[in-house]
Formats: C-alpha cells, sequence, structure tokens
C-alpha cells in the first residue's frame, strides 16, 4: 500500500476485495466480488512457453454493476439499478508466471448510498500457470 501512496495521490487507501480466479487457457472464466458482489472481473489468459519462460497473455475486464440501498420491511437491502454492467477497466497485458500488475486504475460510479461512494479502485492482479 505504501507503494501506492507514493505513486497514485489519493488521501487513504483500503482493500476492497482478494480473490483467486483459475482459468484454463484460452477460455474466460469470471468472479463476482466487492460489496454486494457488484464488481464482475472477466478473464482470458492464454499462455506461451519461450525459452524456459512461461508467459501469460491476459485480457481482462472489469465491469461495476449499479446498486442502490433500500429499506424493506426494516431491513437494509441492496438492488441492481442498472440493466447493464458499467466497464471500469479493459485491458491486454503480458505477465511472467509469479509476476504482480498494476492492470488499470478507475473511479467508481458514485451512488448517494452506495459503499463505495466517490472513490477509485486500483485493480492489482498476479498471474501463476499451475501444472
Amino acid at each position: 500500500m505504501r507503494e501506492f501512496q507514493k505513486l497514485l495521490r489519493y488521501k487513504n487507501y483500503q482493500l476492497l476485495d482478494s480473490a483467486m480466479v483459475r482459468a484454463l487457457d484460452g477460455e474466460y472464466s469470471q468472479i463476482n466480488f466487492g460489496p454486494n458482489n457488484q464488481f464482475t472481473l472477466y478473464l482470458k489468459p492464454k499462455v506461451s512457453e519461450e525459452a524456459s519462460q512461461v508467459n501469460i497473455n491476459l485480457q481482462v475486464n472489469l465491469n461495476q454493476i449499479k446498486v442502490q440501498e433500500v429499506l424493506s420491511n426494516n431491513q437494509i437491502a441492496w438492488i441492481n439499478i442498472s440493466t447493464s454492467p458499467l466497464s471500469l477497466i479493459s485491458s491486454q497485458l503480458y505477465l511472467k508466471s509469479k509476476d504482480r500488475a498494476v492492470v488499470g486504475t478507475s473511479r467508481l460510479e458514485q451512488h448517494s448510498s452506495s459503499p463505495v461512494n466517490n472513490k477509485g479502485l486500483i485493480l492489482i492482479i498476479t498471474g501463476k500457470v499451475l501444472d
């Protein structure tokens, strides 16, 4: 986190979520995460080996579904308020196996009562090829 504070000028940082995704070579995988599962990460890896080094060509898409807090029967619930997700990050990157990379940053969609109101997001990925 200290490294990001030096590079990016946000006031403070907080871990939104951490997840592990297993993906097959050349096929899409997805995972929902974050508060109320409002984020969806799509990955499509393509593995290549060159001179005893394993490389990963990774297509990454991160979407957010707009949610809103509602009160129902004196209980707080979250409902989706959009019919299509908002694209936050779309990128293609190359990693060596076990390398970590900052895929991108994005300002999050703002909602009056969202738990991620008025914040930015930094997506970091570590790629590892399993045998």
